[in-house]
Formats: C-alpha cells, structure tokens, sequence
C-alpha cells in the first residue's frame, strides 16, 4: 500500500474495489456527497455524508477526526453503494460533489464504473442533511456524558484485565494497525482501520468473536501441541522425500517413530 496518505489506495486491503462496485446495479439516483468539519464534544472533526436527491435520510455517515483525503472520499462512496442506508446495494447515475483538488484523483475511477461526475458550487440536498445531522446527532452526542472505555469496549477491558495487552499504531499515515496480544503471542490483529475509533471497534468485535477460544486456551491444561508437532514432522518428512520414494517408504518413516 503506498505510503502517501494524500494518494487513493487502490488493490488489496482498501474498500474502494472498482471490479466489485462495477458489478453493481446502475440506478437513476443522483447523490451528493461531502465532508465539513463541526464541532463535536469539544474538538473539531469532519463529517462525511452521502445523500439523495429523493431520500430524507443519509444514505451513509462517516466521521473522521483528521481533514479528509481522497481515500476517506472513496471510503464514504464506497460503503454508500455497497451498504446504503435506504434499499439494496447500488450505483448512482450521477453523483454531486465540490469541486476540491482532494477529490480530484477519484473522478476517472468513478467514471469507470459508470457514475457520471458533476461539480456543484453548492449542495442543496447536501447542505439540508448536513445542518439537521449536526443538530440532531451531534448535539445530543456531545451532550451525553460519554462511556467509559470498559463500558463502551467491554471485551477489551475483559481481555486487558485477564489476559495480555494491546497495542494500537499508525501506519506511516496510511491508517493503523490494531493488535491484542498474550504471552502466547498474537491473539488478533487488524490493518484496516482509519482512525483510532475505528481500531478500538476493531479489537471490541475481534476479541468478543475470538474471546471463548482465548479464554480456554488460558485456562484449561489441554492443548493440541503434541499434533502440530507430529503434523510439522509429517510435512519435514514428506519435503525429504519428494520425488525420491514411494508411499509405501513414506508410511514407514512416518509411522517409525525417532529417538
């Protein structure tokens, strides 16, 4: 994945997959899509939606904590057309969105999968949205006395409390990279997230799916060690052996055990 955080990362690993999305049924919708920054419990973070001409609810919300780039732009399209808010996976005809150098890079691949481009000076549908979502949402959001992180990430502070640690870094601006370990090592591992939010998430639903398996690895005495041991030298033996011997030769190596 390139290193530049300001470039759109296509390929492996990203949402923005152009061979899925084409595949995707072309409606005659027309969207708009944005981010601006607001205020929410006293800090500034941007706010990504993507609506309808027709509809009266976004179609998809993203929250970011950092200026959005080109990648955040794609994100935000992306989880619209592959996830909306309203009916079933779809692409619109037409999409609107200012006309910023950011989103520059994104354009030819959006015409590609035959979602025509407009620039617009102003949003009208957009702009609505935006201004009930800020007084909606945000207000009651920032005037809620936020959860603590036990209550809010419960099985993380299950896992930190019983069992090992996290670690939680940045990727050179590309993202993060999000990691639960024990003294056995890695018990769960994401690169995907965006943001710190999106990595503490992460770990929340890793853990909570994986966390019965952690829990009697840590507790009960049994282990399956001694087959992957055996596994191991059934495999060290077959890689001697390729193209030299019958099965008949390997059966017996196999089956003899060693001092």
């Amino acid at each position: 994945m390139p290193g530049d955080p300001h470039k759109l990362h296509l390929g492996k690993g990203v949402r923005f997959v152009k061979s899925e999305l084409r595949h995707l049924p072309l409606s005659d919708d027309i969207w708009e899509a944005d981010f601006l920054p607001t205020i929410w419990g006293g800090r500034t973070v941007w706010q990504g939606l993507v609506v309808t001409h027709d509809g009266c609810r976004p179609l998809r919300e993203r929250m970011v904590e950092h200026q959005p780039d080109v990648n955040e732009m794609a994100d935000l399209l992306s989880g619209a057309m592959l996830h909306p808010g309203d009916e079933g996976p779809r692409r619109p005809r037409t999409l609107h969105i200012r006309k910023r150098r950011e989103w520059q890079e994104l354009l030819p691949h959006l015409e590609q999968i035959g979602i025509h481009v407009i620039f617009a000076g102003r949003l009208v549908k957009w702009d609505r949205a935006f201004k009930e979502f800020c007084r909606t949402v945000l207000r009651s959001d920032s005037e809620a006395k936020p959860p603590a992180v036990k209550e809010r990430y419960p099985a993380v502070a299950q896992f930190v409390r019983e069992s090992g640690w996290i670690e939680i870094g940045d990727q050179q601006g590309v993202g993060f990279v999000a990691r639960a370990l024990d003294q056995g090592g890695l018990v769960f591992e994401d690169k995907m997230p965006r943001s710190l939010g999106e990595a503490l998430a992460a770990l929340e639903r890793g853990l909570e799916r994986d966390w019965p398996s952690v829990k009697a690895a840590i507790e009960l005495p049994w282990s399956n060690g001694r087959a992957e041991g055996h596994v191991n030298r059934i495999k060290l033996i077959k890689r001697k052996m390729y193209g030299r011997a019958n099965f008949d030769l390997l059966r017996i190596r196999v089956m003899t055990r060693g001092p």
